[in-house]
C-alpha cells in the first residue's frame, strides 16, 4: 500500500478517538482526541453506573446499569452522538422494540432543550441482528434522552430489563439534570 493511501486512514482513526474522562467523572460528548475539535454538552454519570469499555468507535461512553433482583442481565447506558433526526432515530428504534411506539415528553435542562423517550417491548437490536442473530428479548425498556445542537444530536440511551431501567429512573432524570453546555 503506498504512503499516500495510509493517510485518509490514519485521519479517520484520530477523528474516532476519544478523550479520557475527567477526574470528577464528566465526560465530554463526542470529544475526540483531535486537537481543535468542539465538543458543546457535558454531563456527570451516577457513580453507581460503572464506565465499561465501548463496544465499537460509534460510542462515546458505556455505562453499565446494574440489574435489580430478578433479571437476568444488566442494562447500559450508551451515549453517542450522531447527524440522523431525532424522527429518523425514533422509528429505528420502534423497530429495536417490535414496533412500539415511543412516548416523548420534553425538557428545559440548564437551557438545553432535551427530549426524553421511553419505549416498552419485546428487544431486538435490528442493526446488530445481523452478526448475531438472536430472538427478541420480552421484557425490555428503553429510556433515552435526546439533544439537539444545530446539525448534530446527542443521545443518552439507557436499554435493559424493565424492571431494571424502572428502577433506574429517578437515577436516570438526575442524570439528565448534569446537562450543560461547556
Amino acid at each position: 500500500m503506498k504512503q499516500a493511501a495510509l493517510l485518509p486512514i490514519v485521519v479517520l482513526a484520530l477523528a474516532c478517538a476519544k478523550a479520557p474522562p475527567k477526574a470528577d467523572g464528566a465526560v465530554d460528548a463526542g470529544a475526540p482526541a483531535v486537537p481543535g475539535a468542539r465538543t458543546e454538552i457535558e454531563w456527570t454519570a451516577p457513580a453507581k453506573w460503572p464506565s465499561v469499555p465501548d463496544p465499537n468507535r460509534f460510542r462515546t461512553a458505556t455505562h453499565k446499569v446494574p440489574r435489580v433482583d430478578g433479571d437476568a442481565e444488566d442494562g447500559e447506558l450508551v451515549i453517542s452522538s450522531a447527524t440522523g433526526t431525532l424522527e429518523m432515530n425514533l422509528k429505528r428504534w420502534s423497530g429495536d422494540f417490535g414496533g412500539a411506539q415511543p412516548t416523548t415528553t420534553h425538557r428545559q435542562v440548564n437551557g438545553i432543550d432535551v427530549t426524553v423517550v421511553e419505549l416498552n417491548g419485546p428487544y431486538k437490536n435490528v442493526a446488530k441482528s445481523i452478526v448475531d442473530p438472536k430472538p427478541a428479548q420480552p421484557g425490555f425498556k428503553l429510556l433515552a434522552a435526546v439533544i439537539d445542537v444545530g446539525d448534530r444530536r446527542y443521545f443518552f440511551r439507557m436499554i435493559g430489563p424493565e424492571k431494571t431501567v424502572t428502577a433506574a429512573r429517578s437515577d436516570f432524570d438526575a442524570f439528565v439534570s448534569t446537562f450543560h453546555r461547556k
